[in-house]
C-alpha cells in the first residue's frame, strides 16, 4: 500500500509539470516575427496537381507523347521535365499565371479555382496540361 502512495505521488508531481504547457497564452511563432523574415511564405496555389498531358501538335518523333501524371507547387515553384532535355521553372505569380521559357521553347498556363492548365510550345511541339488540385500544401 505505502508503494502505491509513493507511485501516485510521483505521478501527480509528474504530471504536475504538464499543466499549462498548451494555454492561450503560449507564444507561437508568426510570420510577423523578424526572426522569421527570410522564410518563404505558402503560396495559396501550392499543391498537388493530378491530370493529364496532351500533344495536341506534333511535327517531329521528339515531342513527347500524352501521359496522366502529378505535378507539384511549391513555394509558389514548378518545375516541369517537359522532355528530358527541356526543364522548364515556373514561379507562379500572385494573379495566378505562369510563364517559363528555355531557349526556343516557352509555356504560359494559370491556376485557378484549384485548376492548374498549361500550353507548352516548343518549335516541333505543343502540349497542353489540365490538372487538378488533390492535396494542398
Amino acid at each position: 500500500m505505502r508503494f502505491a502512495s509513493v507511485f501516485a505521488a510521483v505521478a501527480l508531481a509528474s504530471l504536475a509539470g504538464c499543466v499549462g504547457w498548451d494555454a492561450p497564452d503560449t507564444p507561437v511563432a508568426s510570420y510577423d516575427d523578424p526572426a522569421f523574415k527570410d522564410v518563404p511564405r505558402p503560396s495559396p496555389f501550392d499543391g498537388i496537381y493530378q491530370g493529364n498531358q496532351v500533344l495536341a501538335v506534333a511535327t517531329a518523333d521528339v515531342c513527347p507523347a500524352g501521359s496522366n501524371g502529378l505535378l507539384e507547387v511549391g513555394d509558389g515553384n514548378l518545375i516541369l521535365d517537359y522532355t528530358p532535355t527541356i526543364i522548364l521553372t515556373f514561379t507562379v505569380q500572385p494573379d495566378g499565371t505562369l510563364h517559363a521559357e528555355e531557349g526556343p521553347v516557352s509555356a504560359d498556363g494559370t491556376i485557378a479555382g484549384g485548376q492548374l492548365s498549361l500550353i507548352v510550345h516548343t518549335p516541333d511541339c505543343e502540349s497542353h496540361y489540365d490538372f487538378s488540385r488533390i492535396q494542398g500544401m
